[in-house]
């Protein structure tokens, strides 16, 4: 199953799934997913430069605690496959948490940790540029499209290495990122309070400076605008 979301913003605990999109290959044959959802709080005119969907096209949409479910039916306890992976499957299972739904042994990939491992001549490894270089049609950030890309990019990859079992072997080792079911491990849902305000500089867009306490930038501040905190196990 390759899988794409659209989202308010790029944080699970600040933000909302507002398209959820998927494509399922099995030896039955090929069946899709795909559903706006409404997030229950206003769309930011930043994201919707970027997808397109406006607070009136989901205003009658289900919400995600009508859509997830059936999505997790749809899953089964099949691979799945996303471009930047960490980031859709956190809001899927974080959403998951909150909801009650027990997440199943999915073996989550990356298709573009994918591509660095194989298609290493590439100048990089962004979605649109994937797709242009390996003759794939895109409609960038429309989900279903995104999805479709990113599994056509890892069967590429799969394609391109079927006879290099060595290289395939590690394609495939380094794309793995984790179980869905590694996050039942995973107590701490709730952002810990010792995060609360990184929380809140997300949702505001404020700028914080790290200091680092270990290696070459010791003792060294760095100014940085966080932009999403990702659920990952443990």
């Amino acid at each position: 199953i390759a899988l794409d979301l659209e989202t308010t913003g790029l944080s699970p605990l600040c933000d909302r799934i507002i398209e959820l999109s998927a494509i399922k290959l099995t030896p039955k044959g090929i069946s899709t997913f795909d559903q706006l959802i409404n997030p229950q709080i206003p769309i930011s005119e930043i994201t919707i430069k970027i997808h397109g969907i406006t607070d009136e096209m989901v205003k009658n949409e289900p919400t995600i605690g009508e859509v997830l479910p059936g999505f997790v039916t749809f899953m089964e306890d099949l691979p799945l496959i996303g471009h930047n992976a960490k980031f859709d499957i956190g809001f899927i299972v974080f959403n998951m948490h909150h909801l009650g739904l027990t997440p199943s042994n999915n073996k989550v990939f990356c298709s573009c940790q994918f591509s660095r491992a194989i298609f290493k001549a590439m100048p990089n490894h962004k979605l649109g540029t994937l797709a242009e270089k390996l003759g794939i049609a895109l409609k960038h950030h429309e989900a279903f499209d995104d999805a479709c890309a990113s599994l056509r990019i890892f069967a590429k990859g799969l394609v391109a290495v079927k006879n290099e079992q060595k290289e395939l072997a590690q394609g495939l080792k380094e794309s793995q990122l984790f179980l869905l079911s590694d996050f039942i491990q995973n107590n701490e849902w709730e952002l810990p309070e010792r995060l609360k305000l990184i929380g809140d500089c997300v949702g505001e867009q404020k700028i914080i400076e790290l200091l680092y306490s270990g290696g070459s930038h010791k003792g060294i501040f760095r100014p940085v605008t966080p932009i999403g905190l990702l659920p990952m196990p443990g």
